[in-house]
């Protein structure tokens, strides 16, 4: 019978080639918008679970249902009022790992929900740890950022944008200078697209001498950050906190519009892929019932005959599956540069998902197939 199959597939070569190009098209869309979703969620997940205590404070916003930017990069603060707030909780707070911040992008997103592909960000000298996270991997060179100094340390992702192997290189931040004095390894949506820079250097920068973006806040454990984050609130009517729970329900909140939108567009391409195969394999039993006459004449059984037509549709949706997935992983890497997205999980989800696409396309198809009349079959040209 697999035989049989094949050969019906070689037969027509012209219907198989446009079938399995339509199947993987469809199927290298879902591959890469799942990758997407999926890595965004897990991503900022595992962030959560890394930044536990810390909060940001920041500009009220009008529109928090929409969902807040993590880190706050759109977020603007006076110093004034930053270094009233840092005062008042100096001794609430681990002073180590609490700093004003700076947040600049300096090159977009490559995708939707996906972090810039570098952004400058300025903390105080001493303090790099407290945005980065204390166990940051170190490439190459140092943490140690120079008060004064035009020097920055940048993550994997700053440094794949800026084309940096080395330390010591040079960059250019809105028209100044700046030495490479550190390298990261590869790590998360937080560390990856940082052009770490002293402070006051960025203020310096971006015309920013009067402004932060946010403070940075370490509580010194975890049951005092609601207790802290109200009294902030209450004697600072300008700002608002972000904490970590804040945080997740925020991101929540933008990824569900998000995930709808996605989830809509994956079903249409599923339905897609099912129409089409399923207009194709409908048109070649509309061009085979002589065939399939003869066949029920010498003995094939309705299940044979189904069975033909539903290993046809698996075949063409197996090729075009697998092809598909390749065609997604070249695209995120060459693409979106991120190849890391497409897991084994999401490459055996696609090619399962193709696979179902086959045995759903091959249903009406089948049953047209099995209710021929050997008699009236023979007799059509």
């Amino acid at each position: 019978m697999l035989k049989y199959v094949f050969q019906n597939i070689r037969k027509r070569k012209i219907r198989t080639v446009l079938t399995v190009f339509a199947i993987m098209v469809c199927i290298q869309m879902f591959t890469v918008i799942y990758s997407i979703v999926e890595y965004t969620v897990a991503d900022l997940e595992g962030e959560m679970a890394k930044y536990a205590g810390q909060m940001y404070v920041k500009n009220i916003s009008a529109s928090s249902s929409a969902g807040e930017d993590f880190p706050p990069i759109n977020s603007t603060i006076s110093s004034k009022t930053g270094d009233d707030i840092l005062k008042s909780v100096d001794t609430k707070v681990n002073t180590d790992l609490s700093t004003p911040i700076i947040f600049r992008p300096i090159a977009g997103a490559t995708a939707p929900n996906m972090p810039p592909q570098a952004l400058a960000v300025g903390v105080s000298s001493g303090k790099e740890t407290a945005y980065t996270g204390e166990n940051v991997d170190l490439k190459k060179g140092s943490m140690e950022l120079a008060e004064g100094e035009k020097q920055v340390v940048l993550g994997a992702g700053a440094a794949q944008f800026f084309q940096v192997n080395n330390i010591g290189e040079k960059i250019d931040i809105s028209g100044e200078t700046f030495e490479v004095i550190g390298l990261l390894k590869k790590g998360n949506r937080v560390t990856d697209p940082m052009v770490l820079a002293p402070i006051d250097q960025l203020q310096k920068v971006f015309a920013l001498e009067t402004t932060y973006s946010t403070l940075l806040l370490t509580a010194k454990s975890i049951e005092q950050i609601d207790t802290l984050s109200k009294t902030i609130e209450t004697d600072f009517k300008d700002v608002e906190v972000m904490t970590q729970g804040n945080i997740a329900d925020n991101i929540n909140q933008s990824l569900a519009g998000t995930k709808m939108f996605m989830n809509t567009i994956l079903g249409t391409v599923i339905a897609v892929a099912v129409i089409v195969i399923l207009i194709v394999m409908t048109l070649a039993i509309m061009e085979r019932t002589k065939e399939i006459g003869v066949m029920r004449a010498i003995g094939a059984q309705k299940w044979d005959i189904t069975k033909i037509i539903i290993l046809e549709s698996l075949c063409m949706s197996l090729i075009g599956g697998v092809l598909g997935v390749i065609g997604g992983y070249l695209i995120m890497r060459f693409i979106f540069t991120a190849p890391e997205f497409i897991t084994v999980k999401i490459a055996v989800t696609s090619i399962v998902m193709a696979v179902l696409v086959g045995i759903l396309s091959s249903l009406y198809p089948g049953i047209k197939a099995v209710s021929i009349q050997p008699q009236e079959a023979l007799r059509y040209e």
